[in-house]
């Protein structure tokens, strides 16, 4: 069983890396700008879609603690291939800066 779920999961990331990007989309719930987030992608539309680079550069947008979570997908949109970024603002990213007198 272990080996077929090798095989499938080796299988699906072939596809991933050899898809050609025609957009990206940010969805995001936090208030950095889209642009910000976009430009720390290394990703742009035209190149094909590498799974370590886009775990990277998501990587090091969460790294920046400001995101309880930073994901993505491949999706397909009027007969083109894109990637959706979805970043989630942390509840808690702001409470550092919240000042209180006692």
């Amino acid at each position: 069983m272990e080996a077929w779920i090798a095989h499938l999961n080796a299988r699906n990331t072939g596809k991933k890396q050899q898809t050609v990007i025609d957009f990206i989309r940010i969805v995001n719930e936090s208030k950095i700008s889209d642009e910000d987030i976009r430009a720390r992608l290394s990703l742009k539309p035209g190149q094909r879609f590498d799974e370590v680079s886009m775990s990277d550069d998501l990587s090091e947008i969460f790294g920046l603690e400001l995101f309880e979570e930073v994901s993505y997908r491949i999706i397909e949109e009027d007969e083109q291939t894109g990637v959706e970024v979805l970043a989630k603002r942390s509840e808690s990213s702001h409470k550092y800066f919240r000042f209180t007198s006692l």
